[in-house]
C-alpha cells in the first residue's frame, strides 16, 4: 500500500470549522504540495473547492453524482466515482450508502472514451453500489488519517483490475484511477467515503505525484460537505430527499408560501404541506426558519439537536411548565456588603416579618 496520506502543512487551502471529521480533520488545513512550473494542479485544485462548496447541504438522491462530478475537474477528461459505505478492518464492505459516477470533458475530447456501445458510467454505478471487498486491510489509524494514492499501489498489484475497487473498473477506459479513502464522522466504526479519479491514460511520475496532491488537497473539503448534507451516522432510505422534496425545499428558500409552491409546481396545497412535513421529518427541523437554514447550509444535524434540547418541551405537563415560570419569577434574594438582619432573604419574606 502506498504511503501518502493527508499531511497537514501551512497556508489552507480548506478548513472545516466543525469537528467530528477524525482527529486528522479537526482544527488542520491542507494545501497541494505541486512545484510551482506546474500551476494548472493549483487552478484544478481551486475549481474542485469552489464546485464542492456548491453541493447541496442536505442530502439529495443526486447528492453523490454531483460530488463526483466535481472529482471529476480535477483533470480532463476524466471519470470519477464517490462511493459511501462502512468497511472493516479486513477491507470487506459491511453497508452502503450511496454511489455517484460522473465524468469531465475537454475541448480537445468533448467524449470520454467508450468501448463499443458500453456505458462506462452505468457500469461504474453498479458496479459501486455491489461493491463487496475493497481488496486490501485498512487500520483504524489509516482510515482516520485518511489513505490516497493510484489504486494499482493500494491494491500491491499491477493486475489491480481484478480485485477489490479495481474491479469497477474492469473494462472501463482508465489507464491510471487515483483514489482517496476516509473515514466519514469518526461516529460509526469503519463508515468511509470513496473517491476515486480515472484518467484516461497513464501519466508520468510528476504529474502522478501532483495529481495524488491535488486528490489529497480537496479531500477535507469534500468530507466537510459531505457530513453537511448525509450527517456523521449512517443515512438510511429514510434520510434521502426525494426529487419533489428538493424541489419543494428550493421554493421554501425563496420565501414562497405553501399556496404558491402548489401553484408553481402544480401540486393542491395539501400535497405541498405532506412534502413540508415530510422536510420537517427528515431534517430534523421544527420551524421554517430552521428548514431554510438547513437548506442553505447554515445548520447541521448537531446544531439543530442542540437548539431543540435548549427548547422547552410544550408538549410538557401544565404543572411542570408552571413550576419552570414560577423558578424563572422567583424573587432574588438582597445581599448586603456587610452584616445586617435581612441578608439573604427575599424581599417577600422580609416584608412579611417587618409586617409581623
Amino acid at each position: 500500500m502506498g504511503n501518502h496520506s493527508y499531511r497537514p502543512c501551512v497556508g489552507a487551502l480548506a478548513r472545516e470549522r466543525r469537528t467530528g471529521y477524525g482527529n486528522s480533520w479537526e482544527g488542520k488545513a491542507y494545501m497541494l504540495q505541486s512545484s510551482p512550473e506546474r500551476p494548472t494542479g493549483y487552478r484544478s485544485v481551486a475549481a474542485v473547492v469552489q464546485s464542492t462548496c456548491k453541493l447541496p447541504a442536505v442530502a439529495t438522491l443526486d447528492w453523490a453524482d454531483r460530488a463526483a462530478g466535481t472529482l471529476s475537474l480535477i483533470a480532463t477528461p476524466s471519470r470519477a466515482c464517490i462511493v459511501l459505505c462502512s468497511i472493516d478492518q479486513s477491507g470487506a464492505v459491511r453497508s452502503h450508502e450511496a454511489t455517484g459516477v460522473a465524468s469531465s470533458v475537454s475541448a480537445s475530447n468533448p467524449r470520454p472514451e467508450n468501448h463499443g456501445d458500453r456505458n462506462p458510467e452505468l457500469t461504474l454505478r453498479s458496479r459501486g453500489e455491489r461493491l463487496d471487498h475493497i481488496g486490501f486491510r485498512l487500520n483504524e489509524q489509516q482510515l482516520r488519517e485518511g489513505v490516497c494514492d493510484t489504486l494499482d499501489r493500494l491494491l500491491g498489484t499491477a493486475e489491480w483490475r481484478s480485485l477489490g475497487l479495481g474491479r469497477l473498473w474492469a473494462g472501463v477506459p482508465a489507464g491510471e484511477v487515483f483514489t482517496a479513502i476516509s473515514e466519514l464522522g469518526g461516529v460509526v466504526s469503519g463508515r468511509a467515503i470513496v473517491a476515486m479519479v480515472g484518467m484516461s491514460s497513464s501519466e508520468s511520475d510528476a504529474v502522478r505525484q501532483d495529481r495524488i496532491s491535488q486528490l489529497r488537497a480537496v479531500m477535507p473539503c469534500l468530507i466537510g460537505r459531505a457530513l453537511l448534507a448525509v450527517g456523521a451516522e449512517i443515512a438510511g432510505s429514510g434520510r434521502w430527499l426525494t426529487a419533489r422534496e428538493q424541489q419543494v425545499l428550493a421554493q421554501l428558500t425563496l420565501g414562497k408560501s405553501v399556496r404558491q409552491i402548489a401553484e408553481d409546481i402544480g401540486r393542491s396545497p395539501h400535497t405541498v404541506h405532506d412534502h413540508v412535513k415530510s422536510l420537517h421529518r427528515k431534517l430534523n427541523a421544527s420551524s421554517r426558519g430552521e428548514l431554510v437554514a438547513r437548506a442553505l447550509g447554515y445548520l447541521n444535524d448537531e446544531d439543530t439537536s442542540d437548539m431543540h434540547r435548549k427548547t422547552p418541551d410544550a408538549s410538557a405537563p401544565l404543572t411542570e411548565l408552571k413550576s419552570r415560570a414560577n423558578e424563572l419569577e422567583r424573587p432574588r434574594a438582597e445581599v448586603r456588603p456587610t452584616g445586617g438582619a435581612y441578608i439573604g432573604i427575599p424581599d417577600r419574606e422580609r416584608a412579611t416579618s417587618e409586617r409581623a
